[in-house]
Order: C-alpha cells, then sequence, then structure tokens
C-alpha cells in the first residue's frame, strides 16, 4: 500500500508516521516541513518576541501536549535511533509532569521532522487526479480504486539551475540570457499513489470580511497593506498595527481573539470589534475548549470598559469643576473635551461594502446589520475609518481533487469525495482528536485495500 501525505505539518507528519509505523508505504509532499506549528515554535523562541509570547499564552496553555505525542512516532524513531532526551522521556511518564509547548517542539517536533526529511519530497501538489477514470466512469468488475492516484506537484527548477550554475558557471557563460530564463521555469511531475491523504490544512484559505466569509463590495480592490486575513498574517498585522492610531478587528473567534489580545496590548486610540455574534466572543467562552485564552479575552473587553469609565469619572469631575468657575474665568477656559471609548464593540453586524475616498486617505468599512439580529448598531447602519484591519472570519481549504473552495470541518471528511481520497483537517480546538482522526482513516484505506485484493 501506497501512500501520498499532501502536507507539512503535524497532522501530515503524524499520518505518516502512523503509515510507515504500519510498514506501509507515505510520501509527504510539502515545501515547508513543520507547518505554521513549527514557525509558531521558532516566533515564540525569539527573544524579541515578548508580546508575542504573552499573547499566545492563554492559546498554548489551553493544549495538552502530551496528547500531541504519539507511540507510533516515538517507536519509530526509536527505530532510527533518534537521540530524545532521557529527561522528556521520563516526563512523559509523570502523570504530575505537564508538556510545554517548546518542550513539544524542541524535544519531539523538531526530531520528527528531521525524522520525516527521508520520505519527504520539497514540493507544491498541484493537484490529484486519477490516471485515467473520469468523475462518473466506473470498472468492470473492479472498484475505482483500480486506477491509481495520479498526484501532480511542481518542480522549482530555480533552484536547480543555481546549483548547477555554481558547479559548472563555464557552460551557462554559452547561454543566452532567454535559454538561461526558460530553463528555470517551474515545471510539474507526477507519482501515482494508491491512496492519497490531503493533510495540507485550512489555514492557508482564510475568509473574506463579508457576509458568510464572501467578498465584501470592493473588496477585492482593497490595499493590502492594510487589510491583513488569517492567521497567517497575524504576525504582519501587528508589526504594521504597532504604528497605528486605527485598528479594526472582524470577527470573534479564535483567531480573531488572538488578534484582539495582541491589538489592546499596543493600546491604539481607536480599537474597534466587529461581530456578527450578539455578545463578542460568546461561542469561543461557551465551547469551554480554551478557558485561559477566553479569561484572557473577556478580561481585556472588561479592562477596556473599566478604563472608559474612569476617564467618564474623570470627566464628570472636570466638568464640575468647570461649571463652578467664576463666570468671567469660565468664559476663557474651554470646556473639558469628553472622553472617547478607546475600545468600540459592534455586535449583529456584517461588513457589506469597502470603499476608499478621494479626498481621505484610509480604508473605508460599511457595517450593516439586519432586523433579525441582536446588535448595538445604531440605525442599523454606519460607516468608519478601518485603519489597520485584521480579519477573521474563519478558513476554508482547497480540495486537492476537484480544486473547489470547501467550508472547513474538523476531523476527516470522506463525504462526495473520491474513494481513496482522505481529505483531513486539525484545528486548534480538535487537537485532541488527532490520534483518533488518523487511525479512523487508516482503518478506512486497509478495508479498501483488503476489498480491492478480495475483488
Amino acid at each position: 500500500m501506497k501512500v501520498a501525505i499532501c502536507g507539512g505539518g503535524v497532522l501530515a507528519l503524524e499520518m505518516a508516521s502512523f503509515i510507515l509505523d504500519q510498514r506501509a508505504q507515505a510520501k509527504v509532499f510539502s515545501p515547508d516541513l513543520g507547518g505554521k506549528l513549527l514557525k509558531l515554535g521558532d516566533l515564540l523562541s525569539d527573544s524579541s518576541a515578548q508580546d508575542w509570547s504573552q499573547t499566545f499564552d492563554g492559546l498554548l496553555s489551553d493544549v495538552d501536549w502530551k496528547k500531541m505525542v504519539t507511540p507510533w512516532s516515538l517507536r519509530l524513531m526509536q527505530e532510527a535511533e533518534v537521540a530524545l532526551s532521557q529527561e522528556f522521556m521520563e516526563d512523559l511518564n509523570r502523570a504530575d509532569r505537564e508538556l510545554s509547548f517548546q518542550e513539544y517542539i524542541d524535544y519531539y517536533f523538531l526530531p520528527l521532522c528531521e525524522l520525516m526529511k527521508s520520505v519527504t519530497k520539497p514540493s507544491r501538489v498541484v493537484r490529484a487526479h486519477k490516471r485515467f477514470l473520469s468523475r462518473k466512469e466506473d470498472i468492470k468488475n473492479k472498484s475505482r480504486l483500480h486506477d491509481l492516484f495520479r498526484l501532480v506537484y511542481e518542480i522549482d527548477a530555480q533552484k536547480g539551475l543555481e546549483e548547477q550554475k555554481q558547479m559548472a558557471p563555464e557552460a551557462f557563460e554559452k547561454f543566452s540570457q532567454e535559454v538561461i530564463d526558460s530553463l528555470g521555469k517551474s515545471f510539474e511531475g507526477f507519482e501515482d499513489f494508491d491512496y492519497v491523504v490531503d493533510a495540507s490544512g485550512h489555514y492557508s484559505h482564510p475568509l473574506w470580511m463579508g457576509p458568510a466569509g464572501t467578498y465584501a463590495l470592493n473588496e477585492k480592490e482593497v490595499d493590502p497593506k492594510s487589510v491583513f486575513y488569517g492567521v497567517q498574517s497575524l504576525e504582519a498585522f501587528i508589526s504594521i498595527a504597532k504604528n497605528s492610531n486605527r485598528v479594526t478587528i472582524i470577527g470573534s473567534g479564535l483567531i480573531s481573539g488572538l488578534a484582539f489580545l495582541a491589538a489592546s496590548k499596543l493600546r491604539p486610540n481607536h480599537l474597534r470589534l466587529i461581530t456578527t455574534e450578539s455578545r463578542p466572543f460568546n461561542a469561543l467562552v461557551q465551547s469551554k475548549k480554551f478557558k485561559n485564552l477566553s479569561a484572557q479575552v473577556l478580561n481585556a473587553l472588561q479592562s477596556a470598559q473599566e478604563d472608559y469609565q474612569k476617564d467618564i469619572e474623570q470627566f464628570e469631575q472636570k466638568i464640575k469643576e468647570w461649571k463652578e468657575l467664576e463666570p468671567h474665568v469660565r468664559a476663557k477656559k474651554p470646556r473639558p473635551a469628553e472622553p472617547l471609548p478607546r475600545l468600540e464593540v459592534y455586535t449583529g453586524t456584517n461588513i457589506t461594502s469597502v470603499d476608499k475616498l478621494v479626498d481621505r486617505e484610509g480604508v473605508f468599512l460599511t457595517l450593516e446589520s439586519p432586523d433579525f439580529r441582536e446588535s448595538n448598531l445604531e440605525d442599523g447602519l454606519k460607516t468608519i475609518d478601518g485603519g489597520v484591519i485584521f480579519v477573521g472570519n474563519g478558513h476554508s481549504y482547497q480540495d486537492i481533487f476537484d480544486q473547489t473552495q470547501r467550508p472547513f470541518l474538523p476531523g476527516g471528511d470522506t463525504s462526495d469525495i473520491e474513494p481513496g481520497l482522505f481529505s483531513l483537517r486539525l484545528s486548534w480546538d480538535g487537537l485532541d482528536d488527532m490520534s483518533k482522526i488518523i487511525q479512523e482513516s487508516f482503518d478506512e484505506m486497509a478495508k479498501y485495500f483488503s476489498r480491492e485484493f478480495t475483488e
């Protein structure tokens, strides 16, 4: 049994590890081994990223990282004589010892990534299809699995070209620039497999800011320097938001919660949170899966309200003192300015339009709320200057078999897709289900495989 694994994150590598442990063949296709989990580990280990570390503390402490260490990967690493920390191995068996995110990365995930290099092709998967069968075609007395999957991947010719230039520079001196440019163009390669597992993740395809994650009017024309989408843009968003007085967060889920926490620490003059929920972050809190992160988010909301209340009290005291002044003194002294809240929350609200004005800089958002939703948006319509905008409306993923965008559904999705093609998705709130997803998927492969040979 030969299986292709598309993706380089934790789910992809653990799936490949499980298949290898079952003495089947597995090949990983990913230009980015380790995925976003490894990038997060690199980011948080940077001594200059203290703000990031604090922002992610709540999320990371909500995960039981011991459950992410699998027995099959440990077996493979031991068979390959990968050096694992003795202290780490002892701590795994101690009930009173928790495993931190950084310990998981340093002592387990990095060695796993290193081990998987031997079965990894560092290429981006373009598509997957049957070698010959059309979508509705059947084979007499055989299942569709009789025809193998063809996995098409991108070959980066430029990288190989640079290596060849260094090895034989005199040969390239004879070529024209046109020939050299043609040699450096990427092209497609392929390999055939019994099964394909798409574990490429869903965070690479963030949803748009409009209703139901679709485009708002004119959103496609928006300046990419001031609007950031999804988890992969969090770092860039914070680096730009540091220098902005206006910051807008769209959405109130897990990823937008992280963006909101980070933005709250920056204390911009105007921070806006726009959500379709009647209470911001209500679904996140009610899920009870991220108690620490939820507590941090609610505390940030409450702190902003308390700060505004203090400003109001100080303003009222100043007004009182101003009114008590002698008329001729009060006439020369300006009336104290009423404070504006640093945080404005718009509930039950969608973004329906994104616009640029001729005479003003910035991105302007049109907010609307329907009559069937509980909302605090006055008159159901408002336009605001968004400033620096983060969109956290969720994610979708691209099906490598039919090239369509599908809504994210956690776990294993085998509905309405080709038999033998497994689409596996894992989100932060489903990390505990990783082992179950992998084992169930392999069991299904084994059933297909045994039926095919029986037939």
